[in-house]
């Protein structure tokens, strides 16, 4: 079955790196026959409960984290189901080494990658050719030719092989000096119980791969042609960040002119702690680590603008979600082959 829509409730408690997920989401049989079990990949590092109608566990190897859920009754062609399930985690004891450095106390960061995937993950497979052949496997195949027209399985992409456009809601809970962020724009926020709240939703349909985060923020905000831009950033970390909105407003008058309208009514650049030195775009968000934009130092003049040009790539990536997987295959075109001369 394929992801359409997911509702989130999560709440985050950062004093102790522990999460409490609640997922409810519709799936859908999209194929011409019934559908009579389901596999499921979860993720060593947290406790799941996983509620399927109909579904009864039949297989849980744990050493590898792959379950089979038998249906009764099967899942017959275009009919809908909902799937909820709960994602703990609450550290216990002390650890020889930190395991899970998405929780932390100021910087959290996690992707929904965590919630518990359908169908098998190909990408937990053994990818290196050397590890391969030392076990007797054979090269994993390469992936599956561009096609302009295509007809079975267009959505699997690198993102994700169980959905295809999906409509988000995510309700975040977090302690009180914090901001929580999720995707899509900000429609309340509010305080209770000694917790601060947040709703977010999708402004649009978008791939299944987002990100939430959680931090004792300082935030730059700029209305840019009716679209909110803003910069979450460690008070300490302050100096790169009129580049950061300069690069976004930039990439906007470019983008838009180029290859087509941005389809979210915010654009976020978001700062993680250092356990990563990468930035990821999301719809609408796009987390940046720390140490690769806003503690960069760039004294001489003609050194290249990488906190400028990161911004650019991943507000690039913004357009490539829907003109590319989407359906202005003009702009795809011109907007692929930008990307390929400059990542």
């Amino acid at each position: 079955p394929r992801i359409t829509a997911v509702r989130y409730d999560i709440d985050i408690y950062p004093e102790r790196r522990a999460l409490n997920l609640r997922g409810d989401q519709t799936i859908i049989n999209p194929h011409p026959n019934p559908i009579t079990e389901v596999h499921i990949v979860t993720d060593r590092n947290y406790e799941y409960e996983i509620d399927i109608p109909g579904a009864k566990l039949d297989k849980d190897d744990q050493r590898l984290q792959y379950r089979i859920y038998r249906l009764d009754p099967p899942m017959a062609p275009g009919e809908q189901r909902r799937m909820r399930y709960t994602v703990k985690r609450e550290p216990k004891g002390i650890e020889n080494s930190v395991r899970v450095l998405e929780l932390v106390q100021n910087g959290t960061f996690f992707n929904n990658s965590i919630a518990p995937q359908i169908g098998y993950q190909d990408g937990n497979e053994i990818s290196e050719r050397n590890d391969r052949r030392k076990r007797g496997l054979p090269e994993k195949d390469l992936m599956p030719a561009l096609e302009r027209n295509c007809t079975a399985n267009c959505m699997n992409t690198y993102i994700s092989n169980n959905s295809d456009w999906v409509s988000v809601e995510s309700f975040v809970s977090t302690s009180p000096d914090q901001i929580a962020i999720a995707p899509g724009s900000l429609v309340r926020e509010w305080t209770e119980g000694g917790r601060r709240h947040f709703h977010y939703r999708l402004d649009r349909d978008s791939l299944n791969f987002y990100s939430f985060m959680s931090a004792r923020y300082e935030v730059k905000r700029e209305n840019f042609n009716g679209i909110q831009t803003e910069v979450y950033y460690h008070p300490e970390h302050p100096w790169n960040v009129p580049n950061m909105m300069k690069s976004i407003q930039k990439s906007f008058d470019y983008y838009t002119k180029n290859f087509g309208p941005y389809y979210h009514k915010q654009a976020r650049i978001i700062e993680f702690p250092r356990i990563a030195g990468f930035a990821q775009a999301f719809p609408g968000t796009m987390p940046y680590s720390e140490s690769i934009g806003f503690i960069a130092k760039m004294d001489k003049p003609d050194d290249i603008d990488m906190v400028f040009y990161v911004v650019a790539h991943e507000m690039a990536h913004q357009w490539w979600a829907h003109q590319v997987i989407g359906a202005n295959m003009q702009g795809a075109t011109a907007l692929s082959e930008m990307l390929a001369q400059y990542s």
